[in-house]
C-alpha cells in the first residue's frame, strides 16, 4: 500500500457550544485520526476515520473549509490558509484514490473463491469414487 503521509494542525467544529476547535490531525495508512494537539498522540486519539468510508467535500463558499462525510455523520474541518487546505484536500484525495485502486473488484474475488472450491469439490468427487470402486 502506497502511504500518503501528512499532519498538522486543522479546526474541527464541534457544536454550538464549543464552536470551532483546533485539533492534532495525522493522515496515515489510509486513515485520518486526529488529537486534542500533538504531544497527546500517545495517550489516545479523539476519533478516526478510514477514508474509504469518506467523501471529501470542498465547501462552495468559504475558502479554508472543508468537510468530510460517511454514511452516518459529517465532520466540518478548517485550515488557516488557503494553500494548506489546498494540501489536505489533495492528500486526502490522493490517499483515498490509492485505497480504491488497490482494492480487488469483488467480482473478481469471487470468481476466484468459487474457482477454489469448486477445485476442491472436484479433487473429492474423485477421491470418493476411487473409494467406491475399491
Amino acid at each position: 500500500m502506497v502511504t500518503h503521509e501528512h499532519e498538522g494542525y486543522l479546526w474541527k467544529w464541534t457544536n454550538y457550544f464549543g464552536g470551532w476547535q483546533q485539533r492534532w490531525f495525522v493522515l496515515k495508512d489510509g486513515s485520518l485520526t486526529y488529537y486534542k494537539d500533538a504531544n497527546t498522540t500517545e495517550t489516545g486519539c479523539r476519533g478516526s476515520f478510514k477514508l474509504e468510508a469518506c467523501n471529501i467535500i470542498v465547501h462552495p463558499v468559504d475558502v479554508l473549509r472543508f468537510d468530510l462525510t460517511t454514511s452516518s455523520q459529517r465532520i466540518y474541518l478548517k485550515t488557516n490558509t488557503k494553500p494548506c487546505r489546498q494540501k489536505w484536500i489533495i492528500q486526502l484525495g490522493t490517499t483515498k484514490a490509492n485505497i480504491s485502486e488497490e482494492m480487488p473488484d469483488v467480482a473478481t474475488v469471487a470468481l476466484a473463491s468459487f474457482n477454489e472450491h469448486k477445485s476442491e469439490l472436484k479433487t473429492v468427487r474423485l477421491l470418493l469414487s476411487e473409494q467406491i470402486d475399491t
